[in-house]
C-alpha cells in the first residue's frame, strides 16, 4: 500500500499561529515572504513541531508500507525539509516537493497519480475537493482535521 502525506497542518504542525487562515484564503505567499527575512528564514524548519499522532501512524507504516510525502513546499527547500524530518524521526520513501511557480493542485495530483498512492491525507479541504473530483475514487483522499481523521486509515494497519 502507498500512503502520501501532505506536510503542513498534517505531518508539521502549524508553525505560525494564524497559518490556517493563510492557507484557506491562498495566502501561502505572505509566508514566502517571511521565509526571506533571514532570521526567520535561519530558524523556520528548525522551530516546525512535529504532529505526534500522525508520527506514531507513520511509524506503523514505514514497515510494510510505502510512505510518499507531497508537498507544496519549495523544491528549493529540499534538504532544509528532508534534515527536518529525519532529525524528528520521520521516515519516508519518497519527499515530493514542488517546483517554484509551478500549481499546487495540479502538482498535487500529479504526484498521487505517478506514485499511484491508494491513500492521500491533507489539511485542505478545498484540496481534498478538488482531487476527489478528478481521481474519481482511484485514491481515498483523507482529509485531515485532526487525529480522528486517521482512523479509516488507523483500522486498515490495526
Amino acid at each position: 500500500m502507498v500512503v502520501g502525506f501532505d506536510l503542513d497542518g498534517v505531518i508539521f504542525k502549524p508553525v505560525l499561529p494564524f497559518y490556517g487562515l493563510i492557507k484557506k484564503f491562498n495566502l501561502d505567499f505572505l509566508v514566502y515572504k517571511l521565509r526571506r527575512i533571514t532570521s526567520i528564514k535561519n530558524t523556520f524548519y528548525h522551530s516546525i513541531k512535529i504532529n505526534r499522532s500522525v508520527a506514531q501512524i507513520l511509524k506503523q507504516l514505514e514497515s510494510y508500507h510505502k510512505i510518499v510525502i507531497i508537498s507544496g513546499h519549495s523544491e528549493k527547500y529540499r534538504e532544509e525539509v528532508r534534515n527536518c524530518l529525519l532529525k524528528n524521526g520521520i521516515s519516508f520513501d519518497a519527499l515530493l516537493l514542488r517546483p517554484d511557480k509551478s500549481d499546487y493542485f495540479n502538482f498535487k495530483l500529479k504526484k498521487v497519480i505517478e506514485t499511484k498512492c491508494d491513500f492521500y491525507i491533507d489539511d485542505r479541504k478545498d484540496l481534498v475537493n478538488y482531487l476527489q473530483r478528478r481521481l474519481n475514487g482511484i485514491c481515498r483522499i483523507i482529509y485531515y482535521k485532526n487525529s480522528s481523521s486517521l482512523t479509516e486509515l488507523n483500522l486498515l494497519i490495526t
